[in-house]
């Protein structure tokens, strides 16, 4: 799957989001701003993004209420909430 494939899936899955609230968050933040654009396109109203992804979030809150570690795509694979390296928790 890449993101390429999202919009037309969306576009499948609107009316399953009709009325809801839905909050988009990735990595670093761009993928989470395009999904949240193009669900606002089509007409969901209530969409809401972490701005600038969990690792601003790491950054800004030292992850205050965040459980587990994020995967990044560079050769630590995965950060804890305090941005240190996680070795041996992801294979690929």
């Amino acid at each position: 799957d890449v993101f390429s494939e999202f919009p037309p899936r969306l576009a499948q899955h609107r009316n399953d989001y009709a009325g809801k609230t839905v909050v988009s968050f990735c990595t670093g933040g761009i993928r989470c701003e395009k999904a949240a654009i193009h669900m606002k396109a089509i007409g969901i109203e209530h969409v809401y993004q972490l701005e600038g992804g969990i690792l601003k979030y790491f950054e800004e809150t030292g992850g205050a209420h965040y459980q587990g570690d994020c995967f990044v795509f560079d050769a630590r694979e995965a950060v804890s909430a305090d941005l240190h390296p996680k070795s041996g928790r992801l294979h690929r």
